[in-house]
Formats: structure tokens, C-alpha cells, sequence
């Protein structure tokens, strides 16, 4: 199972966990008391806050005025993993250019939100201003690389980047969903595996007490 999990890391998605780690030892090193901390991360969160806004705003835009410009005629074949009797099974659908830009947005702007939430809760509560920094901080890069900001904000296409062709690929491949979805797969092959195994050690078993009981019988018989 580990491999499998193994196998979704990139060396991209490796060094951008290390951002993190990074924005926390800068702010550690700052020269600064810990209230001008706290009020440089307040303020680093407003600006990522307000930068994220007005990147949503204009990416919204920008899908409805291209869904007036150009014909539906495209469709975008999505792959979407949901829960069906305590399972993740992945499902198709197929979704038009304005669809799925609308849909990827609206999921895009929920999880920063859900985000948002957690860390302003876990900042105002338990007083922790790491999480905050280094949410305003990866939030930040994560909409500037975003597959929509690069196509209605920063006017690229997949002919630039081969990863902006729909449907986008996941920028990183740690989603929970996913990892769940594979996690799955790799334990139901581990058990398929062993029950083969036990299976044949329990065929073997037999085929030994057999060849003991035909030679007792042969025994008995010669006697």
C-alpha cells in the first residue's frame, strides 16, 4: 500500500512541502516582538484574502464572457470519486468548458473557505499564528498556479502547459478522496493476494493428509 501512495508523489508536489517548513522558519527569524508577529500575519492573511477574492471575481468573469464568445459544442469527460456503500467508486460525467470551469471555481472557492475557517478558528482559540502564515503564504502560490487563474487570468493555454487541458490535473495528488480511493484498491489487492495464499496452503494441506492416508490404507492392505 505504501507504494501505491508513493507512486502519487511528484517531485514538485516533494519540494513544495518544504514551503511551509520555510515560511514558518522566516517568520520565526523575523526581528520582531510577537505582537508586530501577530499583526504581520493578520495582515499577510487580509491581503491573501483580498488577493483571492478579487482573483475569483475575475476568473468568473472571465468564464461567462468566454461561455457568450464560444459555442458548448465541447464537452470535458470528468472523472469524480464519490462514496457508494462505504466505498469510493469513481463515476463519469461529461460536463461543457462553461460547466466544469464554473464547478472546478465553486470547488476551488469552497475548499479555500472550509481553509480560511479552520485557521482563523485555530488563531482566535488556541492563539496559534503558524497555520494562519503558512495558509496565507501556500494559498497565495496555489491561486497564482491555479490551472483557471493561468487560463482567464493569466491567458494561458494547454499549447504553454500540457497540464491546462481539461479536465485538469489534479495539482497535487495528495486529495484526501484520492488517497482513500487508493489507499482501497491497494488493500483489497493485499487481501486478494493472502487469501490466494492461504488458499494454496490449505490445498497443500489436503494433498498431504491424502498421500498419508493412501499410503496407511496401502499399509493396512499389505498387512
Amino acid at each position: 500500500m505504501s507504494g501505491g501512495i508513493a507512486d502519487m508523489m511528484n517531485p514538485k508536489d516533494l519540494l513544495r512541502s518544504f514551503i511551509p517548513l520555510g515560511a514558518a522558519w522566516v517568520l520565526s527569524q523575523l526581528p520582531l516582538s510577537e505582537p508586530s508577529k501577530v499583526l504581520l500575519v493578520r495582515g499577510a492573511f487580509l491581503a491573501q484574502s483580498i488577493a483571492c477574492m478579487a482573483l475569483t471575481m475575475a476568473i468568473r468573469m472571465s468564464i461567462a464572457r468566454r461561455a457568450k464568445e464560444e459555442s458548448d459544442s465541447e464537452l470535458v469527460t470528468v472523472e469524480a470519486t464519490e462514496v457508494a456503500d462505504g466505498e469510493m467508486k469513481k463515476v463519469k460525467e461529461q460536463l461543457t468548458v462553461f460547466q466544469y470551469d464554473s464547478k472546478t471555481l465553486r470547488e476551488s472557492t469552497h475548499q479555500h473557505i472550509l481553509g480560511s475557517v479552520i485557521v482563523v478558528v485555530m488563531h482566535l482559540q488556541y492563539e496559534y499564528t503558524i497555520p494562519l502564515w503558512c495558509f496565507s503564504v501556500m494559498r497565495g502560490l496555489q491561486h497564482w498556479e491555479a490551472p483557471l487563474c493561468k487560463v482567464h487570468v493569466r491567458g494561458l493555454s494547454f499549447k504553454e502547459d500540457e497540464t491546462l487541458k481539461r479536465p485538469f490535473g489534479s495539482g497535487s495528488k495528495f486529495s484526501l478522496y484520492e488517497m482513500i480511493y487508493r489507499a482501497q484498491s491497494d488493500m483489497k489487492a493485499s487481501q486478494g493476494t493472502a487469501a490466494s495464499g492461504r488458499g494454496a496452503k490449505k490445498a497443500s494441506k489436503r494433498e498431504a493428509a491424502a498421500a498419508v492416508l493412501e499410503k496407511r490404507k496401502d499399509s493396512a492392505k499389505k498387512k
